[in-house]
């Protein structure tokens, strides 16, 4: 379906090309995203599995992409020692 799509139209011309990859570097830049490495993926997991069990449930997913990342600062935030 992709290729029959794109057999009908012509390759876009390198200046627009470039102004396409601005736009989304802008884009990008101005959402500020906050990148979730995969030991804080792995930490999520354990916190939703322990929220399950607190909740008496199966499973246990938050709500929010908000809320996921908030709990995984303050796991993050708790396992930290303090500087001295």
């Amino acid at each position: 379906m992709v290729k029959r799509y794109l057999a009908g139209r012509s390759a876009p011309e390198s200046g627009s090309i470039q102004a396409v990859i601005g736009k989304l570097d802008r884009l990008i830049t101005d959402r500020r995203p906050e990148a979730v490495r995969k030991s804080d993926l792995e930490i999520l997991s354990q916190i939703e599995a322990e929220q399950g069990k607190l909740r008496g449930v199966e499973e246990f997913k938050f709500a929010t992409n908000a809320e996921m990342l908030a709990a995984i600062h303050e796991r993050k935030r708790s396992e930290t020692p303090a500087k001295v």
